[in-house]
């Protein structure tokens, strides 16, 4: 666990570093949280669900006949199969309802 979440830092360190915003109020502030989570965070979730799924499929493959394994391994394609499913039903909402309100990535209300 340790040196998973030591890789994780490794790789995400320089887009915090370098992507840093210029946070002189707390709009700009909210916008930059805005775009990171939506540019960055949510597609590296939706990709690893998605490699954890396809994964556990070739798992389950690979499997020998003995039928409890199986079994476990399709638990882990069905709950992967409802993380994705999770992760890109409340990403597709909140879009949904920002473009329902007006409200746009960065946190920007259009006006008419």
């Amino acid at each position: 666990m340790k040196k998973y979440l030591t890789t994780m830092i490794a790789l995400a360190a320089p887009s915090i570093a370098l992507g840093q915003g210029n946070a002189a109020d707390a709009r700009t502030l909210a916008g930059f949280l805005s775009n990171l989570i939506n540019g960055q965070i949510i597609p590296i979730l939706v990709a690893a669900a998605l490699l954890y799924t396809l994964y556990a499929v070739v798992d389950f493959m690979a499997a020998k006949r003995d039928s409890q394994t199986k079994e476990e391994k399709k638990q882990r394609i069905f709950w992967g199969i409802i993380g994705l499913f999770i992760i890109i039903s409340i990403w597709s909402l909140v879009a949904i309802v920002g473009r329902t309100f007006g409200i746009f990535a960065g946190g920007t209300l259009r006006t008419n």
